[in-house]
């Protein structure tokens, strides 16, 4: 399977349908369910490489359009002048909104109109040993 990707033995026999919120513990949101078999499903990372999520970040309280780049790892691009600081928490737009991560460093050219956020997940998703599937 690709990167950012995990396979749980919980499946439609077990109640698990396609979209549903994948959580890290209680609050912290690693995807969603995407492909469902009879005894297993397909979880996707937020962090999937390519894959385009909104969130919003908690200081500034504006939506963006993080695109994932693998390794627990999603990148915003924005104007230079929006402001954002290193250890911002971005949530997921969801009913209930969930930490996606904390914005790990900011990348820019003092000659470029736009800069980079990385944000990165707050957890090591080869470590994990269970997580929540919300009905």
């Amino acid at each position: 399977i690709s990167y950012d990707q995990l396979i749980v033995s919980a499946g439609a026999k077990d109640g698990v349908s396609g979209g549903k919120i994948v959580l890290v513990g209680d609050s912290i949101i690693l995807g969603l369910v995407g492909e469902v078999f009879d005894e297993f499903s397909r979880i996707i990372s937020f962090s999937s490489y390519g894959r385009e999520q909104n969130l919003f970040l908690e200081k500034s309280g504006i939506s963006v359009i993080a695109v994932g780049a693998g390794n627990n790892e999603l990148k915003v691009f924005l104007p230079r002048d929006f402001p954002a600081e290193i250890g911002d928490r971005a949530y997921s737009i969801t009913d209930q909104p969930y930490l996606v991560g904390f914005v790990e460093k900011i990348k820019f050219s003092p000659s470029s109109p736009n800069k980079t956020l990385k944000i990165k997940q707050p957890f090591n998703i080869y470590n994990l040993r269970s997580i929540n599937i919300l009905k």
